[in-house]
């Protein structure tokens, strides 16, 4: 019986967790081993993460597990895009849970498509696109930066393709991007479809916080890769509104990486002084062109208090007083950037 349903799960000193994680997904399995995979690519753990996957293995063969050295998550993605088997896959992360016997609802499926969203907010049922425009992708895209009518997660969390759509593309993850990866890849998979469903059901479960917070090296360099490859995706549309909102957006979203992930933090430790850092920051707004993106209020709805305050800063070109806020912000939450073994 060929396989129907692959989904793709990364790895990395997941060992605290993957056992629930795993008890979980084969729950929302159910009676359909014998149609699914999992295939789970550990990126170089150092704990027992391999060891349990091992152990579920031998009673759940439909597991199926891939040992890499530490390249991050985009290459163990990549490394299951080129072994998956099932018609159709999906991306689960290893600290997530799932709805029960999902896969029951989905083998029921009567439509036919490239990509579906589970677990959307604000639809009463199924929205079936055939042939979809590009204003319903860029109207779908808003949905995932929280600037649309509904609700879609911005990252791996309920998205459903068919394989033989994203092989015929040649879809894959980007592996310079150590945050917003995957709102890349569905953006990009998204405007290439032709079918796209989305769907209320509910088939996930967020519980991890996936690192987002902390200062990493290359977040500098990773969100200026992402902002300039959502440009070129975006280049594929005509002109509109939308496609304005959704660069804006974007490079709002890059910006508190910027601040908070990466020049506060560097100023926070002495690596720069707060001249330095500001400098740094004015560069990188000037030399991308994103100042554009810091004029309107229009998308403050969708921006946190702390964030709003960012963006008035940065239009009225207050590029220190920015970051102090920010510290200022950082020290009354509590809030660490670098992470305790980074130290």
């Amino acid at each position: 019986m060929s396989i129907q349903l692959s989904f793709v799960m990364p790895t990395f000193n997941s060992a605290n967790y993957i056992s629930k994680t795993l008890d979980s997904l084969i729950a929302s399995i159910g009676e359909y081993e014998a149609v699914c995979e999992v295939i789970c690519v550990d990126d170089g753990s150092d704990d027992q993460t391999v060891a349990i996957i091992e152990e579920y293995h031998k009673k759940y063969p439909l597991l199926r597990v891939f040992k890499e050295s530490h390249g991050g998550v985009s290459a163990a993605r990549n490394v299951a895009l080129a072994n998956v088997r099932g018609k159709y896959l999906t991306f689960v992360d290893s600290d997530d849970l799932y709805a029960k016997n999902f896969v029951d609802y989905f083998m029921h499926f009567e439509q036919e498509f490239d990509l579906l969203f589970t677990d959307v907010q604000g639809v009463a049922s199924k929205k079936i696109y055939s042939n979809i425009s590009e204003q319903d992708k860029l109207e779908i895209f808003k949905n995932t930066l929280k600037i649309g009518e509904y609700q879609i997660h911005p990252g791996v969390a309920g998205k459903f393709f068919r394989t033989a759509f994203i092989k015929e593309n040649n879809l894959q993850y980007n592996q310079k991007l150590p945050v917003a990866e995957d709102i890349l890849f569905n953006f990009s998979a998204l405007t290439q479809a032709q079918n796209v469903i989305l769907d209320p059901v509910d088939f996930y479960k967020v519980t991890g916080t996936h690192s987002l917070m902390y200062y990493r090296d290359n977040n500098l360099t990773g969100q200026v890769e992402f902002v300039a490859k959502i440009r070129d995706v975006l280049n594929n549309y005509a002109d509109s509104r939308n496609k304005t909102m959704v660069e804006h957006m974007v490079i709002l979203k890059a910006m508190t990486v910027y601040i908070d992930r990466y020049f506060g933090p560097l100023w926070s430790k002495g690596t720069y002084s707060l001249s330095q850092a500001a400098s740094l920051l004015k560069k990188t707004i000037i030399s991308n062109d994103y100042h554009k993106a810091f004029c309107s209020k229009q998308l403050d709805g969708a921006l946190g208090k702390r964030y709003i305050i960012f963006r008035k800063l940065l239009h009225l070109r207050q590029y220190k007083l920015c970051l102090i806020y920010n510290r200022l912000m950082d020290k009354l939450r509590g809030f660490n950037r670098f992470k305790e073994d980074e130290e």
